[in-house]
C-alpha cells in the first residue's frame, strides 16, 4: 500500500477491481471496474479518507464515479464468488416484476438470462462453463495473488487461434442457428471484429496488474508495430470473452444483431474449451521480480 498524506491507499491506478453499486437506491451488486484516479479527501474537521475514480466495465465513461475505498474490493476469486451471490440475490428479488432487460444491470441480467436458459442447457454445456470459470480463477490467482507473469509472446497467439477457428469452422459448419446468416461469412466477420476489439481493449481492460502493463510496455518498446493479437494467447481471449457480454449489453445495438454476436461467442467458447489442451500452452509463467 502507498501512503499519501497520512492515508493508506489500498488500490493503484489501472488496477482491475470489484466495486459496489454507488446508488444506494439500486440493487446491491458488485461491478467489474477499473481504478482511474486516486485522491484523498478532507472534510471541514480535517478528517481524511481515500476515494477513487472508478470506471465500470461495459458502461460509457459518463458513468465514471468517485467512490470511497470501502465500496471497492480486490478482484479475487473469493470476491467474485460474492459478486455472483449478490447478483443471484438481486435476480431473485426481480421475480414477478415486469421489467425490461435493458433496465436491468448487466451483472444481474447475466443471472436472469442464465437461469432462464438453464433448464434447456445440456450437462455438457454446464461442464464447459464451470471449466471456463476454473481456468480464469486459476489465471487470476497466478497473476494477482502469486505474482507471476506470462512469458511473451505466446507460442500460440490469439491470431493463430482465430485463424484455426475459422479453418475448423469451414470444415465443420456451426449449428443450424446460422443457416440463414451465411454461416461462415458471419463467423469471419465476428472473428475479424474480435481481433480488432482485442487489440483495442487489452491494455485498458484485460490486464490484472501494473506488472503486466509494465511487461507489455517493455515489449512494445522493442516491437512498437506488433499488434496485441500477435503477442498474447488463449487465456487473454478468455479474459475478453467473459466481459464481452457486458460491453454488448451497454450498447444500443439492435436485438437481432446482439443475438447473433452472442451465438458467435458461445460457439467460439465451445471451440476453445474443446481444444484447450492444444491451444492453452502450459508452463508459461515467469516469476515476477519484486
Amino acid at each position: 500500500m502507498v501512503s499519501t498524506r497520512g492515508v493508506q491507499l489500498k488500490f493503484v491506478e489501472g488496477e482491475k477491481v470489484l466495486c459496489y453499486e454507488p446508488d444506494p437506491n439500486k440493487a446491491k451488486v458488485l461491478y467489474d471496474s477499473k481504478i482511474l484516479e486516486r485522491c484523498v479527501r478532507t472534510n471541514t474537521r480535517g478528517k481524511k479518507w481515500a476515494e477513487y475514480l472508478v470506471h465500470f466495465y461495459g458502461w460509457n465513461s459518463s458513468w465514471d464515479r468517485f467512490v470511497p475505498e470501502q465500496n471497492i474490493l480486490p478482484n479475487t476469486a473469493e470476491n467474485r464468488q460474492l459478486q455472483r451471490q449478490l447478483a443471484q440475490q438481486a435476480a431473485e428479488s426481480l421475480k414477478g416484476k415486469k421489467l425490461k432487460l435493458n433496465k436491468i444491470p448487466a451483472i444481474i441480467k447475466e443471472v436472469v438470462v442464465g437461469n432462464t436458459s438453464a433448464n434447456n442447457a445440456s450437462d455438457d454445456s454446464s461442464t464447459k462453463e464451470e471449466e471456463l470459470k476454473l481456468i480464469l480463477d486459476k489465471d487470476q490467482e497466478t497473476i494477482d495473488v502469486n505474482k507471476y507473469l506470462y512469458s511473451l509472446p505466446f507460442s500460440i497467439t490469439v491470431k493463430h487461434i482465430l485463424d484455426d477457428y475459422i479453418e475448423t469452422s469451414e470444415k465443420h459448419p456451426p449449428n443450424k442457428d446460422y443457416k440463414d446468416l451465411q454461416r461462415i461469412v458471419v463467423l469471419k466477420e465476428f472473428v475479424n471484429s474480435l481481433e480488432i476489439y482485442f487489440n483495442s481493449v487489452l491494455r485498458d481492460y484485460l490486464m490484472y496488474t501494473m506488472s503486466e502493463r509494465q511487461q507489455l510496455q517493455e515489449l512494445q518498446a522493442l516491437n512498437p508495430e506488433t499488434k496485441y493479437a500477435h503477442l498474447f494467447g488463449f487465456i487473454h481471449l478468455l479474459r475478453l470473452l467473459v466481459i464481452l457480454p457486458e460491453f454488448i449489453a451497454a450498447t444500443t445495438m439492435a436485438k437481432k444483431k446482439t443475438k447473433v454476436i452472442r451465438s458467435c461467442i458461445d460457439h467460439f467458447i465451445n471451440f476453445l474449451m474443446l481444444n484447450k489442451e492444444r491451444l492453452c500452452v502450459s508452463n508459461i509463467y515467469q516469476q515476477e521480480l519484486i
